[in-house]
C-alpha cells in the first residue's frame, strides 16, 4: 500500500464519519482522554530532560537513550522533500 492509499483510507473510513455527526458532545470523552495523553508525554518529557536521558553536554556523561557512537545531527536535511511531504 502507499502512503497516499493510506491517507485516503484513513479519511474516508475514520475522519469523514466523525464529521457528519450532527452535536459534537459526543466527541468530549475522548477529547479530555487526548488532552490526558498530551499532558503525561509533556511531563514525561520534563522529567526525562532533567534527569539528563537526553543529555549532549560533551563535558557530562552522555545520556542513556545516546550511544557513543551515535553522530549527533546539528541541522536536519530535507533534501528530496516537498513542501507538502507528499514525495511523488
Amino acid at each position: 500500500t502507499s502512503r497516499m492509499g493510506m491517507i485516503c483510507f484513513i479519511v474516508v473510513t475514520v475522519l469523514f464519519p466523525l464529521s457528519l455527526i450532527e452535536k459534537l458532545s459526543a466527541l468530549s470523552f475522548t477529547s479530555i482522554l487526548g488532552v490526558g495523553a498530551v499532558l503525561y508525554t509533556s511531563t514525561s518529557m520534563v522529567v526525562r530532560a532533567f534527569d539528563g536521558s537526553y543529555n549532549v553536554d560533551p563535558s557530562r556523561p552522555i545520556g542513556k537513550f545516546i550511544s557513543d557512537n551515535t553522530t549527533i545531527i546539528k541541522q536536519p536535511s530535507f533534501e528530496g522533500s516537498t513542501i507538502w511531504n507528499f514525495d511523488l
